[in-house]
C-alpha cells in the first residue's frame, strides 16, 4: 500500500506541471501574477508545490522567500525550479520539508504568508490557518487564492458527493471547504476578496476565491 501510493505520489508530480500548463499560460497565471505580486519582505509559501508561484515572484520586493512543501517528489522539483532561476531568486530562496499545519519559524516573524490552491489538500485546514496566523507579525497578510465550497446549495451537494473521488485522484483535494470563514475563525480579516470560475460546467465545482486576509495589527 505504501509502495502504491509513493508510486501515485510522484506520478502526481511529474505531471502536475503538464497537467496545468494551459491553465497557467492563460487565466491562472495572470491570477496568481496579480495576487503574489504584494509580497514583499520575509515571504513564506506554504504547499509551494512545484514552483508554479516563482516567476510572479517580485523579487526586488522580497528580503526572505522560504517556500514549504512537504511532498518530496514536487519538492525535488521545486529545488530544480530554484537551482535554475536567475541569481537574486537563487540568492534569497529555499525550499523547505514543512507542513502548513507546522511551520518551523518564531512567532510574529513573518510579513506575508501565500497560500495559492493549498488549503484544498492540507490535512487541518483550520490548524493551517492558525499557523498562518502565528507567524505572521502585527498588520502582516495571508495571500491567497484558493477553490472553495459554492454559494450555491445545489451545486454544494454535488461538491460533498464529489470529494471523496477528488481527494482520491488529486492528491487528497477537497471541493468542499469554506477556506474564508476558516481565515475568519482563526483571526484573520478578510478583505478585497474576488470571486470567479473557470469557463465551463466544471468550474461551477471549482469556484476561486483570491484576495488577502491580515492579521490585526494589535
Amino acid at each position: 500500500m505504501k509502495a502504491f501510493a509513493r508510486l501515485r505520489d510522484k506520478v502526481f508530480a511529474a505531471a502536475y506541471d503538464r497537467m496545468n500548463a494551459a491553465a497557467e499560460r492563460t487565466v491562472m497565471g495572470q491570477h496568481r501574477a496579480k495576487v503574489i505580486g504584494a509580497a514583499r519582505g520575509v515571504v513564506v509559501e506554504i504547499g509551494a508545490g512545484t514552483g508554479a508561484n516563482l516567476s510572479h515572484y517580485d523579487v526586488a520586493r522580497i528580503d526572505r522567500l522560504v517556500l514549504t512543501e512537504p511532498d518530496p517528489y514536487m519538492r525535488q522539483r521545486l529545488q530544480r525550479k530554484i537551482d535554475d532561476a536567475g541569481p537574486r531568486l537563487h540568492e534569497i530562496a529555499a525550499a523547505v520539508d514543512g507542513s502548513a499545519e507546522h511551520i518551523d519559524l518564531p512567532d510574529a516573524s513573518v510579513d506575508v504568508v501565500v497560500s495559492t490552491l493549498v488549503l484544498c489538500s492540507v490535512d487541518d485546514v483550520a490548524a493551517s490557518a492558525a499557523e498562518a496566523r502565528r507567524v505572521l507579525k502585527p498588520g502582516g497578510q495571508l495571500l491567497f487564492m484558493e477553490h472553495v465550497c459554492s454559494n450555491q446549495t445545489s451545486i454544494r451537494r454535488w461538491q460533498d458527493r464529489l470529494t471523496p473521488i477528488q481527494r482520491a485522484v488529486a492528491g487528497g483535494c477537497h471541493l468542499n471547504r469554506d477556506t474564508l470563514a476558516t481565515f475568519r475563525g482563526a483571526g484573520l480579516e478578510t478583505d478585497g476578496v474576488q470571486r470567479w470560475e473557470f469557463p465551463g460546467p466544471f468550474g461551477r465545482l471549482m469556484p476561486i476565491v483570491e484576495g488577502a486576509a491580515h492579521k490585526p495589527n494589535i
